[in-house]
């Protein structure tokens, strides 16, 4: 075995894999990591963009760590790939994954998004996502940046998730964040994990990228007491 295991899977198996019986090699050794680690990040990416990471699942403890993500093949078919990667690497691969580009920051998007908007992203509905931005942007003013990314598909909308593992060996929720991101912006989105609970319209904010990444930092840092062996 590798000293840095990495396997490929068919099919998205990033829920199910950890629990799968009768491992054995890289996959049972992966396993093996993913049923001791404490704290698990989640990062799910909608865009019309297929080459963004759809899905990504990072379990974390101290010392190795697994990451699963989810990736489009040229064919169009779904594949997971899972490796091992050590705990100082996680900041690069959370970047890596995550939709982070320079931009200009030029903050001309709406106050809030329809939450049907937000409900869609959120459930991975690209289409339905995209159909909805470009009705939308009808609303707008037409030569603003964000609009013109809204009618040229050029967005992604990101949940990230902090996920600790409880008592009964399942992991829950602790916090979230949502963002959505433009080549002219980004802006975060006051969507829970479920947004048709909240009304209408969901608040959206402008912030810069620097600002962004603090607030993402939280999500695979490691509190003290899980950075005992």
């Amino acid at each position: 075995m590798p000293d840095r295991p990495h396997i490929v899977l068919p099919g998205d198996v990033t829920s199910s894999f950890a629990t799968s019986e009768g491992l054995t090699g890289d996959a049972a050794h992966l396993a093996a990591l993913m049923s001791t680690a404490r704290s698990r990040t989640v990062i799910a990416t909608t865009s019309p963009d297929a080459s963004q990471c759809r899905q990504a699942l990072i379990w974390m403890q101290p010392g190795p760590c697994v990451v699963a993500r989810t990736a489009t093949t040229p064919d169009g078919d779904t594949e997971t790939h899972m490796y091992q990667i050590d705990n100082e690497e996680i900041p690069h691969v959370a970047a890596a994954i995550s939709p982070l580009t320079p931009n200009p920051a030029v903050f001309d998007g709406p106050p809030v998004l329809p939450t049907a908007i937000v409900y869609a992203a959120q459930q991975g509905m690209t289409e339905q996502t995209a159909q909805l931005l470009e009705n939308y942007s009808s609303y707008g003013p037409s030569d603003s940046a964000f609009a013109q990314a809204l009618v040229a598909q050029r967005w992604a909308y990101t949940t990230w998730i902090r996920e600790e593992r409880t008592d009964k060996d399942s992991f829950v929720p602790t916090s979230t964040l949502s963002t959505f991101i433009t080549p002219a912006a980004a802006y975060r989105v006051e969507a829970p994990l479920f947004a048709p609970s909240t009304g209408p319209h969901i608040p959206v904010h402008p912030i810069y990228n620097t600002q962004l990444w603090a607030l993402i930092t939280y999500f695979f840092t490691l509190s003290p007491e899980r950075n005992q062996p």
